[in-house]
């Protein structure tokens, strides 16, 4: 008799049956969560085998999407995919098995909100001598895409990069730079359509190597030099190459880059190898020698 009873008790105890302490949920516990938010819960059980994880509309219970996990020690936890519903009420249930079912454990009502990403931070570059350098960022949030433009000109994307899993980001532009001193340089980061607020813009010149196009020579030895490439506004100099004797000569860039100097007075007679460079008048940043140009008087 004693056996027919246990065999009847064993055949009503369903796998399915939910009948284990609930587990307890401790994230999140916010109002609002940011997307791929993380749902934590202890287990009142050493191991389990499987857990799942619903979620619902709090406005009707609608059931929107299951998650499942498997073997676990103690503790469920599941980074969300961004895949749920933003900007509304839900909630979420949660349950574990260890042979059988637990009871559900159900988390307050909250919501995904649309977390506007922190403002990025650009590493100043010093002076850029090339048209597309690589600039260098801090304080993204992964997987975010940076993008770079001037400030108070939307209009040209320099470059874009992806946030790494450390918050940095770098990125070689895409698009050159204009000559510019300073050049002012500011940022955006977009993390799934929220756009951060602009980035302190960083201020650097940018400065181009000066091309000397022509030397001529008057009657009583005084060189006259021109050429382009200039930023306007720039101070032009002109050095022997190797430096030797300090600034030769200097004049100020005009608007269309171009430049011209001439000697006040008459230089040695003999063959003279010059180069030129640009410096900025803001930020005293300098441009690369320019290509030698010999010549005699």
């Amino acid at each position: 008799m004693k056996k027919d009873t246990e065999s009847r008790t064993r055949r009503k105890i369903e796998p399915k049956w939910e009948v284990l302490p609930s587990p307890i949920i401790t994230a999140p516990t916010a109002g609002t969560v940011s997307r791929r938010f993380n749902v934590h819960a202890i287990v009142p059980s050493p191991t389990h085998t499987k857990w799942n994880l619903d979620f619902f509309r709090a406005s009707n219970n609608q059931k929107i999407k299951r998650y499942s996990g498997g073997v676990g020690v103690g503790f469920i936890a599941f980074v969300v995919p961004d895949e749920l519903p933003v900007e509304e009420q839900i909630y979420f249930k949660i349950q574990y098995k260890v042979l059988l079912y637990s009871h559900w454990a159900k988390s307050r009502n909250f919501k995904i909100g649309q977390v506007i990403p922190p403002t990025p931070v650009i590493a100043h570059p010093g002076t850029v001598r090339v048209p597309q350098p690589e600039i260098q960022g801090t304080n993204g949030v992964a997987g975010a895409t940076i993008l770079l433009c001037e400030e108070g000109v939307g209009t040209v994307l320099f470059g874009t990069a992806t946030v790494q899993s450390d918050g940095s980001w770098k990125t070689v532009l895409a698009e050159p730079l204009w000559m510019g001193d300073p050049f002012r340089l500011t940022a955006i980061q977009k993390l799934n359509d929220v756009v951060s607020e602009w980035a302190s813009p960083v201020l650097f010149a940018v400065l181009f190597t000066p091309l000397i196009t022509d030397v001529t020579v008057s009657a009583h030895g005084k060189p006259t030099i021109s050429g382009t490439g200039g930023l306007q506004g720039a101070r032009l100099e002109i050095w022997n190459t190797g430096g030797s004797g300090g600034v030769l000569l200097s004049t100020t860039v005009q608007s269309d880059g171009s430049w011209r100097v001439s000697a006040p007075t008459a230089w040695s007679s003999g063959n003279h190898l010059i180069t030129a460079r640009q410096i900025g008048t803001v930020t005293g940043g300098d441009s690369e020698w320019a290509v030698d140009k010999a010549f005699t008087v």
